[in-house]
Parts: C-alpha cells; structure tokens; sequence
C-alpha cells in the first residue's frame, strides 16, 4: 500500500511500483512478506531481460540481508560489502572488483535490495545513515529497503514510503491452495485446502490473522497436524503472541537492542497486558494510542519494576517504547505517531489475560467486570478468551454463575419481557419440545414473524439467530436433541402465512423473503414461497397430529377455500389474516403480536446478546464443571420464576 503523508492509498503492485520509483522502502509488521518479496525480486532479475523488459536497462541485484552485513557496513562501507558478496557468489578475486563495482555504481547499473534495517541491532542508526549517504552518492541506482515499522529517528527522504499490505481473501486462498498441494501425498487428501477454507471461517477470532503470511503459514501448520482448528482460540494467540514475542527473532538468529537485561519476554508480556486492559476499560474502548500516551503507560510500567534504578527510568521508558512499537509488531502505526494492535483480537488476548491476573479468587472483581461491561459488544471476544483462560473450575464455575445471574437480572424488573419468558416456557412445553436450545429457536424465529412479539419489532437480530445453532451443536455433543413434531412443523408453516399475508395487508414487501439465510433455511422459505403452500402444507402436517381439535381443522381448510386473491385489496387481506390470527391464538397460544416499547427493545437486545455470550462460553473449551454448566446451559431463557433454587448465586456464594 502506498502511503502518503498520513494516508494509506490503494493496493498498488509491488512490481509495478518499483518500476515507478527508483528508491523504495518497504515497510510492514513481522512475518507480513517484506523478506520474501525481495528474493522474489533477486530470482526475477537473475534473468537480464526481465531488467530490461521492466526498467528498459540491464541491472545487477545485489541482496544484502542487514542482520549478516550491519557489522561491516559500518566498518568498511556498502561498496566493500557489495564486493565481498561478489567475492562470495564468483570465483573472480581481482583486485579491481572495487574499480568495476564503483563504475557500475556510478552508471546506475545495480539493484541494491537492503533487507530488514530493524535487523540492525544496536548498530541500527549507524547502518542507517551509511544506506543514506550511499543513495545519494549513487543516486541513478535502483534501492529497495525493507523494515519493520518506525524503526529509526530519521527519515529517508529520498525513498518513497510504501507499507506491505495484507493478503486478500484471494491471495489467503491461492497460499493456502499452493501450501497444502506441496505437503500432502498425491491422491491422499486433494482437498485440504478447501477444508482449511471452509472452516476457518467458523473462527472469526482468528481468521483475520490469515492476513500475514507469516500466520497464516502457522494456521497452515496446525490444521495439517490436526485437519481442524482447536476449540480453544485463545490458545492459538498465546502461541502467536510468543511466536512474536521470542520464536520469529530466535529462529532467525537476530539479537535485537537488550533493555538494559530488565523487560525480559514475560515482563513485554505483562506491559502489553496493561496496556490493552487500560485501553478495554476506558469509558469509550480505545484501540489507538497516541505516542506520548504509549510513553506515560510504559513509563508507570517501568517504574513498579524493582530493578529499575529511579534516575534510569526516563532513559528506559524511551528504550522500551521504541522496542515494543518496533521489534515485535504487537503494536504497529495506526498513523503517524498513533499506534495499535495489529488485530483487535491481540488486544482482546492480553486484556483477558489481565483480567485473568485481576482474579485470582477476587470474585468482587470479577463480578464488577462482568455488570460492567458483559453488554459492552466490544468485550464479547475478552469474555470469550477470559472463559478459556480461566486456570481452576473454582473460577470458572464462579464466573459461569455470575454471568449467569446477570443475564437473568437484565430482565427480572421487566414485566413485558417477564411475560414473554413465561408465554415461551409455557409454548415450547405445548409443543413437546421444552429445552433451552428450542426456547432459542422460537425467539429467534418470533423477531421475524409474530409468534408472540410484533414482527416490526426494531433489534439488532444477529445474536438470537445464532444463539440456537451454538446450542443445537452443545446438545448434539451429549447426545440430548428434542426433534420437532407434526404440531410444531404445522404452526411454524402457518405463522409463515399469517406473516405474509399481514405484509400484503400492510402493503409491503413480504418480510420473511428479506430475511437472513439462517432465518430462511428454518422457515423454508424462499423466492417462490406464498401464503397459499404455506396453508396447504400446514393442513397436511396438521392431519397427522395425534389429538387434533376437529374444530381446528375444518376452520382452518375454511381459511384455505377463502384465500384471497394477489388482486384482492388490503382490507381484504387484513379481514383474513385476522381470522387467521385469532385461530392460532385460539388453539396454538400463537400470533399474539405485542407492541415493545423502546425501553423494552433495549434492554431485550441486551439480554438476546447476553445470552449469546453466556451460550458461546459455556461450549468452549473451558475448566468448568460439567454438571453446572449443562444445568446452567438448560435453564437459559427462563422467566425469574422458573429458575431453580441451585443456580441462584445466593445459594453459593
């Protein structure tokens, strides 16, 4: 990507870009392709024609990778590296090498590929100014300089800026494709690539890291070992986070800048957790820090270090900032002087491991987290990971319990959702399907249509919809799924009709048809669905319940015989839908369409999204006791009345 001052423009091509600009510096986090991207450019110039079919002139590359030849630079000059490197690729050991280089260097004729000037060590400076004093000294050669972000005070003003974009969804595809076909045995497993694909979307925590090749490489790796993800994701980051912290550096052998041997890997640690605590607890989350910002947290940081000598601290905290926004692409530029997370779910992990640390048996604290910000959708991926984290069943059995009794305090006040909850319990009863996974589904199912709530109903669906396919999965593990019946398929075919035929009554579009996939998929509805399959499909359905009201049949073939007509008018189409209506309520307790105030829309949201929350922790992969987190799991979407005694926190506390 090209920058431009403070602004990122579009993707451009790496290519083409080097044939625009004869000095450029490749910028980008670790692992994010810049190494690779120059021995692409040595391979491709080792080929003279392709020199002149890009930059009409015959050129030398010369690739000269920092960590190996910082040391020399410094002492001999580039000039004299640059013969030692053709000293080491030939057998011509003249003594006027130095002469033919200089020439050539003169007439424009190389391509000097600096690799990695964070690689420097602490001669970083020093290899920098060289890299300037010879570009312009030999202004007419062609000079590619890779770097990890911010890495020295000086700027390089005759290079043009470019950072290292991500993979696209294309390009993850055509790495993954090419990774697992140069690994797997021919004719074993073909489609692997595919599988990787397919369920790396099921983890959207870290299916952004495919984003660097470097990640992604490590995502290749893990699905290979295991042809499939694991469940716990935070464990994933902890090993991306060492990965960045320690292992990338060690296996390449690079020794950065030592913090006076006093923030060792553990202590960056802690700091990053720090900071992405402060950032997740401010009044608004914050995901952007300012320089100065970054400096007065490290700063506090270093002076709780006992270590620390108390006049030292103003010269580390410098050292330290430089270290954490360069070397290990934790915290990389959002702008100029503004820095972040690379993914926010890098921020999501160290703030769950510090509230993990918070802890530590402090159950006040705990439970101030959690009826401070269980609502707040930018901590759903911080509960998610504090949930895998946790280390004791004590503790996560005592947070499940309080989240638990949180979700259920959002709505014990509220007599209009009260009343819904009991109209639910009582429903699914009706229906033989009473469990917590179908009391998901039908709420789901009644904030598209009018089971209960009237179907304008204006909430965020989202969480409702995919709460009873977590929980559909969670029983499907213990073997606990309660199938549908004819009474239940029949009802849902007709509250499909009575839905659409209230939209033609109303004059709009018919709801369900604009609906989600998911919402689609368990109504079977589509483009060709009509009021008239969904009555004619329910009597068939409705003739093999067992204790059926005759009653119920013949009005309900009655409504079949007085169906209205596409041209008849919307008062006509209102008279039948209310007949329809009031024979659902009549004999099914269905169709009650009740108006929510605003209030009551809010704080339904919020319990729909808490209980999405409390749903996706309690199936991931976490220490708790099994038997509370089934009992827990079963009685979700109760009313207040209907909670037993043994999951009200009072009894344990």
């Amino acid at each position: 990507r090209s920058k431009l001052d403070d602004d990122l423009e579009e993707r451009v091509d790496g290519l083409e870009k080097l044939k625009e600009e004869s000095k450029l510096i490749i910028l980008g986090s670790g692992g994010a392709g810049k190494t690779a991207f120059l021995k692409y450019l040595v391979l491709r110039y080792l080929d003279p024609q392709a020199a002149l079919d890009d930059f009409d002139v015959s050129l030398v590359s010369v690739y000269i990778p920092l960590k190996v030849w910082a040391k020399e630079i410094v002492a001999s000059g580039i000039v004299k590296v640059i013969a030692q490197i053709f000293k080491q690729e030939t057998s011509d050991l003249s003594v006027g090498i130095l002469n033919i280089i200089e020439k050539m260097l003169k007439a424009g004729q190389f391509l000097i590929l600096f690799d990695a000037l964070d690689e420097s060590g602490q001669q970083i400076e020093e290899v920098g100014e060289a890299i300037r004093e010879f570009t312009d000294k030999y202004f007419y050669n062609r000079v590619v300089l890779t770097s990890r972000l911010q890495t020295t005070e000086r700027q390089f003003d005759n290079f043009t800026e470019v950072e290292i974009a991500s993979f696209t969804e294309s390009q993850v595809e055509e790495f993954v494709k090419k990774w697992f076909k140069a690994r797997m045995k021919p004719g074993i497993e073909p489609e692997l690539w595919k599988e990787f694909l397919s369920k790396l979307r099921n983890y959207p925590a870290i299916s952004k890291l495919s984003e660097n090749p470097l990640l992604l490489t490590y995502l290749c790796l893990i699905f290979k070992d295991n042809y499939d993800f694991p469940k716990n994701e935070s464990g994933i980051f902890r090993e991306v986070v060492d990965l960045f912290l320690r292992k990338w550096d060690a296996s390449r052998g690079i020794a950065r800048i030592p913090v006076a041997n006093k923030l060792d890997s553990a202590r960056k640690f802690l700091l990053f957790r720090e900071i992405a605590y402060q950032g997740m607890t401010q009044e608004t989350p914050q995901f952007i820090w300012k320089e100065n910002d970054l400096r007065s947290q490290i700063r506090r940081f270093m002076d709780k270090l006992s270590i620390v000598k108390e006049e030292e601290v103003d010269q580390d905290t410098e050292l330290v900032l430089k270290v954490v926004i360069r070397d290990h692409g934790l915290l990389v530029p959002a702008s100029r002087h503004l820095y972040q997370f690379p993914y926010r779910s890098f921020q999501y992990f160290f703030a769950a491991k510090d509230v993990c640390g918070k802890i530590n048996n402090n159950f006040s604290f705990l439970q101030e987290i959690i009826s401070r910000y269980l609502t707040d959708r930018e901590w759903k991926n911080v509960f998610l990971m504090v949930a895998e984290l946790t280390e004791d069943s004590e503790g996560s059995d005592k947070m499940f319990r309080l989240i638990f009794e949180y979700v259920n305090n959002l709505v014990a006040e509220n007599e209009t959702i009260q009343k819904m909850l009991i109209w639910l319990h009582k429903i699914t009863q009706d229906f033989g399907v009473d469990s917590s996974s179908w009391r998901a589904l039908m709420i789901a199912i009644d904030l598209d249509t009018d089971l209960y709530i009237s179907h304008d109903i204006k909430i965020e669906k989202f969480d409702a919809q995919q709460t009873p396919v977590v929980m559909k999965s969670f029983n499907k593990d213990r073997n606990k799924i309660i199938p549908n019946n004819s009474k239940l398929i029949s009802s849902l075919y007709l509250i499909v009709a009575h839905t659409f035929a209230i939209d033609r009554a109303d004059g709009k579009d018919p709801t369900l048809k604009n609906s989600t996939d998911s919402m689609k998929k368990i109504l079977v509805v589509d483009e060709n669905t009509t009021t008239e399959q969904q009555i004619a499909l329910a009597i068939n359905e409705a003739k093999e319940i067992g204790d059926i009201d005759p009653n119920f049949l013949d009005n309900l073939m009655s409504l079949q015989t007085e169906l209205p007509s596409e041209d008849d008018t919307q008062e006509i189409w209102m008279s039948w839908s209310e007949r329809l209506r009031k024979l659902l309520l009549t004999h099914l307790d269905l169709g009650h369409r009740v108006k929510f105030s605003k209030e009551d829309e809010k704080v339904l949201e919020d319990y729909l999204y808490a209980n999405n929350l409390l749903v996706k922790c309690l199936a991931g992969d976490s220490l708790s006791t099994r038997s509370l987190r089934e009992n827990i799991f079963d009685h979700i979407l109760l009313p207040t009345d209907s909670i037993p005694d043994d999951l009200k926190l009072n009894s344990h506390s």
